[in-house]
């Protein structure tokens, strides 16, 4: 069940330290080449007649 965090839990990690956090189970998103700018943007339409 999720909880949503209570003031003791934000206590408990702002108290951390980053060389506390564990973060060698998260991979390298280092690699960038196939990168594309933009290619999700929609610009918002915009009603060009009164």
């Amino acid at each position: 069940m999720i909880h949503s965090p209570t003031n003791a839990d934000v206590a408990v990690l702002e108290a951390l330290l980053d060389e506390d956090i564990d973060t060698s189970d998260i991979p390298d998103g280092t690699d960038w080449s196939d990168a594309v700018r933009g290619k999700f943007y929609r610009p918002v339409k915009k009603e060009t007649s009164d």
